[in-house]
């Protein structure tokens, strides 16, 4: 059952709320902390020097336009260490290195690869990499995990990839290859 508040009740609750407005004035009457007094020192101050700022970097924007490519790598030393997994990036990097210059057209996927063969003939800079491993449905961590060595290797060893951000991802879509889909500055 539902009890009934009595006045003794609303009462107790008037009282509450005029202690809490009281106590806001009384908070807010009060006189602002002098400001700090600076001090005083014998030996005189000198002039302030002017400090040049410098010209920001003009933003660099990217295209909407971007590659496809597909890498072929070897995930078996890809997925171990060592002097075969280092080879194994060296060939990677080579790969895409004859992609960029254009001596392994096949490599270049899309509907329209006009605007990629554009990117690539202007030497323009990656900004982001999203790559993404191809191999079964059991295999997804493993090729989550060489794509993600894959685009650190092509960022590390190919200068139009460094500083590009990179994404790992996984695809169904064949086995034992990286597809890369590259977005380039547009200067």
């Amino acid at each position: 059952m539902r009890e009934r508040l009595t006045a003794a009740h609303l009462a107790g609750w008037l009282f509450a709320d005029l202690l809490l407005v009281l106590f806001l004035v009384s908070l807010s009457a009060q006189p602002s902390p002098p400001p700090p007094v600076p001090a005083v020192s014998s030996s005189p101050t000198p002039p302030p020097t002017a400090v040049p700022t410098p010209e920001p970097a003009p933003a660099r924007l990217l295209s909407k336009d971007y590659c496809e490519l597909l890498i072929r790598a070897d995930f078996g030393p890809m997925l171990g260490s060592g002097p075969a997994r280092t080879a194994e990036e060296r060939r990677v990097v080579r790969r895409v290195d004859a992609v960029l210059a254009g001596r392994d057209p096949e490599a270049v996927l899309g509907a329209d690869p006009g605007p990629c063969r554009e990117h690539l003939r202007r030497d323009r800079q990656a900004g982001i990499i999203i790559a993404y491993g191809a191999a079964p449905r059991s295999s997804i961590g493993p090729a989550t995990q060489v794509a993600k060595r894959v685009s650190d290797a092509v960022i590390a060893g190919q200068p139009r990839f460094a500083g590009a951000t990179a994404l790992a991802q996984w695809t169904e879509q064949g086995t034992d290859r990286v597809k890369m889909i590259v977005f380039f500055y547009e200067q």
